[in-house]
């Protein structure tokens, strides 16, 4: 009876395509295996993808349902909510919502359970601390993976680090910039972070924004070269590449309520 599943399990831990399945099913898929491991909702999503395998949830409903699970998980992460009391949500749920979203919808979010909405989204990521984050690599690589598709690039989202540009230690280069204040609240905002390899990450660690900005230049990362675009990193630019950045998240990860 588990072998059924197997390989739908093996796909959401380290994706690779599944006989059967649909094409864009299989990219929600590969998403799923790249965001941090939230194992409890595997009873479901299994469920859901052997029914769209054999024909018992169409593709439509499939991708709806898919939707909805990763805005739920996005969201609660991004403002730091722990999965805790999720595996009551789900080790029963497609019993009681099966492929239908609006039922899907109405299942998990609960008295307890809940879903943060749009004001708090953008304010976790206008000022929350998102380096501290789980779910912050998996933003930046879906930010990548779609401003590249937007604009023909390949892709370069292998391993990598989280660069602070405005640097953990307060220099005195970035106090002619920054006061002490401005530099602990802007800090680990997502505004202040880019994808760095490690060795770039290492090189580059408390320059100064020009020193910085060359190196960023010359990273396979297309939002990192787009943010070393800026003539002057201070506190607007961050407070501006923060909003953009949460604009986009609000509309990739919509409210599921």
């Amino acid at each position: 009876e588990m072998s059924v599943y197997a390989d739908l399990y093996c796909a959401l831990v380290k994706y690779y395509p599944i006989q059967g399945i649909n094409k864009e099913i299989g990219e929600r898929i590969c998403r799923f295996s790249l965001m941090p491991k939230t194992t409890v909702t595997w009873p479901y999503i299994v469920e859901l993808l052997n029914a769209a395998r054999t024909g018992e949830a169409t593709k439509a409903r499939t991708l709806q349902c898919m939707a909805i699970v990763e805005s739920f998980l996005v969201r609660r992460a991004i403002v730091g909510l722990e999965p805790t009391g999720l595996h009551a949500v789900f080790k029963g749920l497609w019993g009681k919502a099966g492929s239908d979203p609006k039922k899907l919808k109405e299942k998990i979010v609960t008295g307890t359970i809940r879903c943060p909405n749009d004001p708090q989204i953008s304010e976790a990521l206008s000022s929350g601390d998102m380096y501290s984050r789980k779910i912050t690599k998996y933003l930046l690589i879906q930010s990548e993976l779609q401003y590249n598709k937007a604009n023909g690039y390949d892709n370069a989202t292998d391993d990598f680090t989280v660069e602070h540009v405005l640097p953990q230690s307060f220099t005195a280069e970035w106090g002619t910039l920054f006061t002490k204040a401005e530099h602990k609240a802007f800090l680990h905002t997502i505004g202040n972070l880019v994808p760095l390899t490690k060795g770039q990450n290492g090189r580059i660690k408390d320059q100064d924004w020009i020193s910085k900005r060359a190196h960023m230049r010359g990273s396979n990362w297309k939002i990192t070269q787009n943010a070393a675009s800026a003539k002057i990193w201070d506190k607007a630019r961050i407070q501006r590449r923060a909003k953009e950045f949460a604009d986009w998240a609000l509309e990739e990860w919509p409210d599921v309520k």
